[in-house]
């Protein structure tokens, strides 16, 4: 018959080595357990709650980041070391401001003095010295982690670039409106001052048109004739200068102020320039 004493100490013994392994496997220093079955053992490995979204991180198309209080790089997903071109080695430990351009560093620390969750538009500066464009959302320290600020950065290259296209094509279609616009109008009041000259030519041809008449018909087609000239030396120096006149153009200005007359480019242009009567 055994004795009860040494019964009582072995089940302590395997209480002791019991209570020693669930502890262990609470503080993680378990990965894996092995199972004697009945034909051989199994060995079932221990994954960590944290271990998909570890993954999920690592994985994202976007940088991820958590910096310490001294704005230093504690943890980097791969995305953010390919988007600056250096190993995730080598950025643990260095500040994050280094890797920003100037005026994004103080919308950067500006944000994080405001201790909420903010969206920053900076430039990442690659190892090469390249500009990046990207978007930080900040997320300030929290409970579970109160000397640690969570940023994900996003590249904004895509997103840029489309948007510059965009503004072209506006300005492009702007630009196009506009010019079909000023032909429209140079068509229109080209039209009258010659039909003018064309009906003055022809008066002139027909020989029924007395001294006083005649001298009145040349001056007519001589003031017309002026205007057609004023008018093609603004075109060519507004080809010239497409953002401003010329110096000629400026002397004209000046000259028609002078004698007392408001010059508007184009807007002169109406159909006072035709002849009323004939």
């Amino acid at each position: 018959m055994s004795n009860p004493n040494d019964e009582i100490a072995r089940l302590r013994q395997k209480l002791a080595e019991a209570t020693a392994t669930l502890d262990a496997i609470r503080r993680g220093e378990v990965d894996a357990v092995m199972v004697r079955g009945d034909s051989a053992p199994e060995v079932f490995r221990l994954q960590s709650a944290d271990l998909p979204f570890h993954q999920l991180v690592e994985q994202m198309a976007e940088g991820a980041l958590s910096i310490g209080p001294e704005h230093e790089i504690v943890y980097c997903n791969g995305y953010f070391c390919e988007l600056v071109g250096l190993p995730c080695d080598d950025l643990e430990g260095q500040p994050l401001l280094d890797f920003l351009g100037e005026d994004s560093r103080i919308a950067f620390l500006a944000a994080v003095r405001s201790k909420e969750i903010a969206r920053v538009a900076a430039d990442m500066i690659r190892c090469d010295g390249k500009k990046v464009p990207v978007q930080l959302a900040i997320t300030p320290p929290g409970i579970h982690s109160p000397r640690r600020t969570t940023v994900v950065v996003s590249d904004m290259t895509a997103t840029r670039t489309l948007t510059r296209a965009v503004e072209a094509r506006a300005v492009a279609e702007a630009e196009s409106m506009a010019k079909d616009r000023f032909l429209a109008v140079l068509g229109h009041e080209l039209r009258n001052p010659l039909a003018a000259l064309a009906s003055g030519l022809a008066l002139l041809q027909g020989g029924s048109v007395d001294a006083e008449r005649r001298a009145w018909v040349y001056d007519r087609l001589t003031r017309q004739v002026r205007q057609l000239k004023s008018l093609v030396d603004d075109l060519l120096d507004t080809r010239a200068s497409p953002r401003g006149r010329s110096s000629s153009t400026s002397d004209r200005s000046r000259s028609r102020r002078s004698c007392g007359r408001r010059w508007t480019p184009f807007s002169r242009w109406s159909s006072a320039w035709a002849i009323a009567s004939w």
